[in-house]
């Protein structure tokens, strides 16, 4: 075998290399692997849970201040109504606001960082 008879049997050995890579190239970015789609729909379900975790968490916040203020708008109604109240009822009653006031204006969060097991 001469050298040109060589150098284009390597020409086309690299040309097919080539084509492979292609080929291969082309797949792993196809949107049609079963993993990317297996992927997807992890990140789907993932999002869906997180949602319904924040939408949960939103609504137990929100109904526990809004039970508290229900009650002491009852309770302010009921004394109203039989005038009866004592400076200490209203004592009592304007530090539940001030307390609910105070957790609402301050109210901290501290959540951490989401992780994955690899």
């Amino acid at each position: 075998m001469d050298s040109n008879e060589h150098s284009n049997r390597l020409n086309t050995e690299f040309i097919s290399l080539v084509e492979k890579i292609n080929t291969l190239s082309n797949r792993a970015c196809s949107s049609e692997q079963p993993f990317l789609d297996a992927l997807e729909q992890w990140r789907i379900e993932s999002q869906q849970t997180l949602d319904s975790f924040c939408n949960e968490q939103r609504q137990t916040f929100i109904n526990s201040r809004l039970e508290e203020l229900n009650r002491l708008r009852t309770n302010v109604e009921e004394l109203a109504c039989v005038q009866d109240a004592t400076q200490q009822n209203t004592n009592s009653i304007k530090t539940s606001i001030d307390w609910i006031e105070q957790d609402i204006n301050n109210i901290r969060f501290n959540f951490r960082p989401l992780l994955i097991d690899e």
